[in-house]
């Protein structure tokens, strides 16, 4: 079994009304840690995504496809175009 996340180990903490200024602090940074790492996968995303003719059809894999494919996806989740 995979070891839960620094997040959800927080959440659970929040949802469970263990709640103190220690608790406030860590979730505060680790909601930053997260915003971080996850502006830099959606850069790589949408280089990917940018870049496309050059990795996509480069060798004619589906792979490439499957990836880009992947990767819309991933940037229409985290910006909410998902839901539109």
């Amino acid at each position: 079994m995979t070891p839960k996340s620094q997040a959800l180990m927080l959440a659970d903490k929040l949802d469970e009304g263990n709640i103190d200024r220690s608790t406030l602090t860590e979730a505060a940074n680790e909601l930053r840690r997260l915003d971080d790492i996850n502006n830099d996968l959606m850069s790589t995303l949408r280089w990917y995504i940018e870049n496309d003719d050059v990795l996509l059809y480069q060798d004619g894999n589906e792979f490439w496809a499957d990836g880009f494919y992947a990767a819309q996806a991933a940037i229409a989740k985290s910006t909410g175009e998902d839901r539109e």
